[in-house]
């Protein structure tokens, strides 16, 4: 059985906004959406831990490196991954 840890790092929305606190923010107030900017994996049978990102990679290898590795493990273990991170793969 192969299993793989597995976390990712995002960028935070940027968009304009009235106040600090209690906001409801619009789509037509967003700037720039989230991005995936880099992951990190590891193999519980390797030693060496994977690292992607835009900057050394760019997004959309970074992005196929991380769906290769989604697809090739039996078990995903990850920090809220059900929730965010396998999400935000893909989306």
């Amino acid at each position: 059985m192969k299993q793989l840890y597995l976390d990712i790092e995002s960028s935070p929305i940027s968009g304009y906004v009235w106040g600090l606190w209690n906001q409801n923010v619009g789509l037509n107030q967003i700037i720039k959406p989230t991005q995936m900017l880099s992951f990190a994996a590891k193999f519980r049978d390797e030693k060496r831990t994977r690292f992607h990102s835009v900057f050394h990679d760019g997004q959309a290898e970074m992005v196929q490196a991380a769906h290769d590795y989604l697809e090739s493990c039996d078990v995903l273990f990850s920090w809220n991954g059900k929730r965010f991170d396998v999400p935000h793969l893909h989306r």
